[in-house]
């Protein structure tokens, strides 16, 4: 068996060929600029939203801060009031005077009791002897 090249075949062999390979060509990169085209659109999408989303957050963030702040001070307020408040407050030392001076005025108001029954007794005893003899 004998094989011609006929050049005329091959030449229209590889025109069809060359053809067939420039529609797939083609077709393929329209396929891909329109998916191209997409995926930019899905991307500008997707980054406005991020964008969006981005911004939300930050203003959050900025609430959240001024919130913050604002509960800081006053809780820096109510520091420096407990302060004030803590340095008039009493001490061991001022509630032991305060105790030792009740404990000795303790002692004189029993002192002073003391003292008043034995004036009332002597009291009772001066009237039982005017009331026994007269006030002759």
């Amino acid at each position: 068996m004998i094989i011609e090249i006929n050049y005329l075949t091959v030449v229209i062999i590889g025109a069809l060929l060359s053809a067939f390979v420039g529609a797939l060509w083609a077709i393929g990169r329209t396929f891909l600029q329109q998916y191209g085209t997409l995926v930019s659109s899905q991307l500008e999408a997707v980054q406005d939203a991020e964008a969006k989303a981005a911004e939300e957050i930050k203003d959050r963030l900025d609430r959240l801060e001024a919130d913050h702040s604002a509960r800081i001070l006053d809780m820096s307020r109510q520091i420096s009031d407990l302060e004030d408040v803590s340095a008039k407050a009493l001490t061991h030392k001022d509630l032991d005077d305060l105790y030792g001076k009740i404990n000795a005025t303790s002692g004189d108001v029993r002192e002073m009791k003391g003292e008043l029954r034995l004036i009332s007794t002597s009291l009772q005893m001066i009237l039982n002897r005017i009331a026994e003899r007269g006030m002759t």
